[in-house]
């Protein structure tokens, strides 16, 4: 099944730019669209998908 999802050409150079080299877009948009409550406590998730420990 194919979708289509219409994004900006600024969304799409961001998305460019953290894509790894043997994903593809779908895989990309797996990786960044984690649930939260899947992350360990007590870590944020960061823009770049990447995760950082909270600081109290």
């Amino acid at each position: 099944m194919s979708t289509s999802i219409r994004i900006s050409e600024e969304t799409k150079r961001k998305l460019k730019a953290v894509k790894r080299t043997d994903e593809t877009f779908d895989e990309l948009l797996t990786r960044l669209a984690v649930d939260r409550s899947e992350l360990p406590l007590p870590y944020s998730l960061l823009e770049d998908g990447g995760l950082a420990p909270e600081i109290s």
